[in-house]
């Protein structure tokens, strides 16, 4: 079971699709050409996965993209029960592979406390620093509002959270 979560453009036109796939427990991206049809040069035969080696499962929310062409992923993932997540954040070259100058599987978890993190929305501004929104749900079942800014080698930069409302 695919579903796209996050779309974005590259400076070519191309369409970039990002989601999760249920059956799997990863991210994928699939590029498609201005026209709609799946680019074959990209990942493997148009497809990109992301996913560290534990068992976890992955739900991507959202996608960007850098100046110089990498995809980024942002989600969370799920480990045990709905109450232990965290944001992870993926990025792949611009050829549609897992970018090991990132990290060594191209994906990072950005720890929130109590691990009850999730990324639901994502922007990069132009100097490509990553904005990461979402929500943190550590008071008694209520979610926090969250935003984490990270430069784009993934190292946390700010860290802004306020009390549900």
């Amino acid at each position: 079971m695919l579903g796209v979560e996050g779309m974005a453009f590259t400076k070519n036109n191309e369409i970039i699709a990002t989601g999760d796939n249920y059956n799997t427990f990863k991210f994928f991206a699939l590029k498609l050409n201005e026209n709609g049809v799946v680019n074959k040069s990209f990942g493997t035969n148009g497809l990109a996965i992301l996913s560290l080696p534990a068992h976890l499962l992955y739900v991507g929310r959202n996608c960007g993209i850098l100046q110089n062409g990498n995809i980024v992923i942002s989600g969370y993932y799920a480990s045990g029960t709905a109450n232990n997540t965290n944001i992870v954040v993926g990025r792949l070259t611009s050829d549609g592979f897992p970018d090991t100058t990132f990290s060594k599987y191209g994906i990072i978890e950005v720890f929130v406390e109590d691990n009850t993190g999730r990324a639901t929305t994502m922007l990069i501004d132009k100097n490509d620093k990553i904005l990461i929104g979402g929500a943190d749900e550590e008071n008694h079942g209520q979610d926090d509002f969250l935003l984490i800014r990270l430069e784009s080698s993934g190292k946390r930069t700010h860290y802004f959270e306020a009390l549900e409302w």
